[in-house]
């Protein structure tokens, strides 16, 4: 399995101070031994002496006393008998069926292995299985180094990196998102320590937040208005919107409304227009309505310009004509005489820059729109 290079080195850089601690531990066991063993030999001295007389003692045993501290404030010892501690009770091995730790890491220590002859040396490694490592030689100046020649794993767990930190071999398994640091390094009698650092790598990524999905289309149906033409409607949720519409020969259509809670589609012949309507009821149930219109005379438009100045739609309907929009020119503003109202002479003014133009109509006898445009004083 690939990981990325940095995890393995931040889990690493996190496992150096505990090397460190753990080194600095050793060598005030060393200390006390070696002021040990002197005043041993000096008892047995003593008790192999005549019954009676002093003992004689040939040489004297100048013995170093051990420092109460040592001068490294930033390391934190852990107390004897502690889990991980050096000389305490050897701490109880987790399981697989243990739930990786999500806060600091939790340190285990395993039973020490005992020295064997020249040669590669197997190591139990808790319940993750065995490893197999060879001494390196004292190139480095310590003569506690160890290489990792094999392993034999439990099922799903595999060696993502091993290294050495401080004398100690620091081996990085895992499974999954789930990462463990075993590190093993040689006891005071050459014995081997082996400690289980648990870790827990959160996943991270950078794709956006998916984009909510749209309300499900929970109907679609065809909404028939007569023999004048349909049209599809879709719900999603509690909206509809008009889809395609279809048109018999001879008509046109508008969609007056396509979205929303109620929808509605007219058709147009001759003069009359014919509707079709879906709604969605108090009920959250959708209706169908239909109706017809006469709609009578309909008006017709026609736009009259002055280049330059403006122009003016003018509204026909039954031999009247009204001012229906104005559009004006870059410095002018435009005056509807007859305020929207249909007359039979319409007359707007266009007035700036210094200028005034007018446009008259009306309709004539026949239908069509006549017009003149001229100045003003």
């Amino acid at each position: 399995m690939d990981r990325p290079a940095t995890e393995t080195d931040r889990i690493l850089e996190h496992l150096r101070p505990r090397m460190h601690a753990a080194r600095v531990s050793h060598v005030r066991r060393m200390i006390a031994l070696v002021a040990t063993v002197p005043l041993l030999g000096v008892g047995a001295m003593a008790m192999a002496a005549p019954s009676g007389g002093p003992a004689q003692i040939e040489t004297a045993v100048s013995v170093p006393e051990a420092p109460e501290t040592l001068d490294d404030p930033d390391v934190a010892l852990p107390e004897i008998g502690a889990a991980g501690g050096e000389s305490g009770a050897p701490a109880e091995v987790p399981t697989e069926d243990d739930p990786p730790s999500t806060t600091e890491p939790q340190t285990t220590q395993a039973p020490t292995t005992t020295p064997e002859a020249d040669g590669p040396r197997a190591v139990e490694v808790g319940a993750l299985g065995m490893v197999e490592l060879e001494e390196l030689g004292d190139d480095a100046g310590d003569g506690s180094g160890y290489e990792l020649l094999s392993h034999t794993l439990v099922d799903g767990w595999e060696v993502l990196d091993s290294d050495q930190i401080d004398g100690a071999l620091v081996i990085i398994v895992g499974r999954g998102e789930v990462m463990k640091a075993i590190t093993i390094r040689s006891g005071i009698r050459d014995e081997l320590l082996v400690s289980i650092d648990e870790f827990v790598v959160p996943t991270t990524t950078l794709a956006p937040e998916p984009a909510p999905a749209p309300a499900p289309i929970v109907d679609r149906f065809v909404v028939e208005v007569g023999a004048r033409g349909s049209f599809v409607v879709e719900r999603e949720g509690e909206t509809l919107y008009v889809g395609n519409v279809t048109v018999a020969d001879g008509h046109e259509y508008e969609i007056v409304k396509g979205q929303g809670w109620k929808v509605y589609v007219g058709f147009f012949a001759d003069g009359h227009v014919w509707y079709g309507k879906a709604l969605i009821n108090d009920q959250g149930e959708v209706e169908q309505h239909f109706w017809d219109e006469d709609l009578g005379p309909q008006p017709s438009y026609q736009w009259v310009e002055i280049p330059g100045v403006g122009a003016a739609k003018f509204e026909m309907l039954e031999g009247l004509v009204k001012v229906y929009k104005t559009e004006t020119g870059v410095g002018f503003e435009s005056w509807d005489h007859n305020q929207g109202a249909h007359v039979e002479v319409a007359k707007v003014d266009f007035e700036g820059n210094g200028q005034v133009w007018f446009i008259e109509a009306w309709v004539t006898e026949s239908g069509e729109l006549a017009s003149t445009t001229y100045q003003g004083d």
